[in-house]
């Protein structure tokens, strides 16, 4: 339990890639053992986080979900046939994309990127949030921070948003029965821009998938 903008708060956790379900219509994949999670295309995130067994519901008035997040572009380097050289070459094929190098994560600029992220809580919705791009620069200042010293790097510089959602009073009921919050992060085919969860060692917050409890 901390005191949060002069509340009683208690802040329940999960690590970022501490999946209980996903399911993602091009790609999946993690950076540095976990550190961060991408779904490319549509799809979902799932994360169970256990109700605190010492908590009592009617001690509790309110709870947010915090968790930074990004759309997911599948770049070059993360094709599965990234080795491969396709096109003519001289015509601007072959090995003309630059998000194929290994070590590079395309710089913010002018292009978006966009992704929006369905999200429901212990099947109810909390809302929809959109994602404007999948950004990387001097804000990610963990992921550049985090990389191993092995003249390598692993998707520097990468950042999200954080995103602040006010749970509904029926799924914090609902959890509180249930012992757990199930929360539920989707993307949708009409705009299937995948999505990246950060943990607390990279993007721009020291920030994992949080509850945040305030208490009465």
């Amino acid at each position: 339990t901390m005191t949060v903008a002069g509340r009683r708060t208690r802040l329940v956790r999960v690590a970022a890639d501490d999946l209980a379900g996903s399911e993602w219509s091009v790609k999946q994949w993690e950076v540095l053992d976990g550190l961060k999670v991408n779904g490319a295309g549509a799809g979902h995130f799932s994360y169970r986080l256990a109700w605190p067994a010492d908590l009592q519901a009617a001690d509790v008035e309110g709870a947010t979900f915090l968790v930074e997040a990004s759309a997911k572009q599948l770049f070059g380097k993360d094709r599965d046939d990234a080795d491969a050289m396709s096109g003519d070459y001289m015509l601007g094929g072959g090995t003309f994309d630059p998000s194929r190098n290994p070590n590079a994560y395309p710089m913010t600029d002018t292009k978006r990127y966009p992704s929006s992220v369905r999200v429901l809580v212990n099947d109810v919705p909390a809302g929809v949030y959109e994602l404007p791009d999948d950004p990387a620069d001097h804000r990610g200042v963990l992921s550049w921070h985090n990389q191993l010293r092995d003249r390598r790097l692993r998707e520097a510089g990468s950042y999200g948003y954080r995103l602040a959602i006010t749970l509904p009073a029926e799924a914090l009921a609902k959890a509180a029965a249930e012992g757990a919050f199930r929360i539920r992060l989707e993307v949708d085919e009409a705009l299937p821009g995948g999505l990246a969860i950060y943990g607390s060692k990279f993007g721009r917050y020291p920030l994992d998938p949080t509850v945040a409890l305030v208490l009465r």
